[in-house]
Parts: C-alpha cells; sequence; structure tokens
C-alpha cells in the first residue's frame, strides 16, 4: 500500500460554519491552482481525537490554513489542529500558519472573549484543564498573527 506524500497546505476549519461556500470555493481555488490542499472532508463525532492522518498532514504540509469562525473553538478537533500547528512550530518546523478570520474579530479570538470564552467553557467538563489551557494559548496566538479577515464589507 503506498503512502500519500505529505499535502503543501493543511486547511482547518469548523464544517458546519464554513465547509459549504467559503472553505469549498478556497478548496477549488487551491487545487485549480495546482496546490495539494489536505481536508478533512468527515466531520469527527463528538468527543472525537484527531487521528494520526490529520497529525501527519498538519506536520508534513508547509502551509496550514486555520479558517476561525465563530464556532471554530466548539470543535476539539479544530482546537487540537490548532494546537498541534503551533507544537510543530516551536520544534523547529518550516510550517507556515496562516489565519483566515471568517466573520470574527481576531481580537475575541487572541483574549479568547464571546463565542470563543463560551466555547472553551463548554469543553470544561471531562477535558483536562492543561489541555484548556494549551487550547487557550493556541487561540491566543493565532489571534495575533497577522492573516486575512473577511467580513460582510467583503462581499458584494
Amino acid at each position: 500500500m503506498s503512502r500519500r506524500p505529505p499535502p503543501e497546505v493543511f486547511l482547518s476549519f469548523r464544517g458546519p460554519d464554513t465547509r459549504r461556500h467559503f472553505v469549498k470555493f478556497l478548496l477549488h481555488m487551491l487545487t485549480r491552482a495546482g496546490i495539494d490542499v489536505f481536508i478533512d472532508d468527515k466531520d469527527l463525532p463528538k468527543g472525537k481525537i484527531i487521528n494520526n492522518e490529520l497529525i501527519a498532514a498538519i506536520s508534513g504540509s508547509r502551509i496550514s490554513i486555520a479558517v476561525i469562525s465563530e464556532d471554530y473553538a466548539s470543535s476539539k478537533s479544530c482546537l487540537m489542529e490548532l494546537k498541534h500547528m503551533f507544537e510543530c512550530k516551536d520544534s523547529g518546523s518550516d510550517l507556515s500558519i496562516i489565519p483566515i478570520f471568517y466573520y470574527v474579530d481576531p481580537s475575541d479570538v487572541r483574549h479568547c472573549k464571546g463565542t470563543f470564552k463560551r466555547s472553551l467553557r463548554g469543553h470544561n467538563s471531562g477535558v483536562n484543564a492543561t489541555v484548556i489551557r494549551s487550547w487557550k494559548s493556541a487561540l491566543g496566538r493565532i489571534g495575533k498573527k497577522k492573516g486575512y479577515h473577511l467580513h460582510e464589507n467583503n462581499e458584494g
């Protein structure tokens, strides 16, 4: 059985928020440009941890794009992906992490306010406090990065 080579781009997003329109368009444009993109097109069941295939795709990619939407932090798998991106970066990887703030204020992400705060609180039961802190740290870091901001004024 042959293994798939690492993708050039790993795309992290919260399915119900963005899959039908924005992510579909972004994926189409990237693949049309000849860029190999890894996208997890299956929603993980609630409480399921990300699998080795996702870990390998993040670790092997040159670029990780995190589409940060209002509901992004409600997904444990999205938070685990984001945390792993920064772990790769911190371990000396050349991984570039690019945020796309999809109808959210980067300040809310950076400071874990609003829906991000509520989502992290919602994970408190059954999740180790150290893990919650690591997710909060990853959100803080992605919120500080320069990225792309999509909001109502971007659409015509």
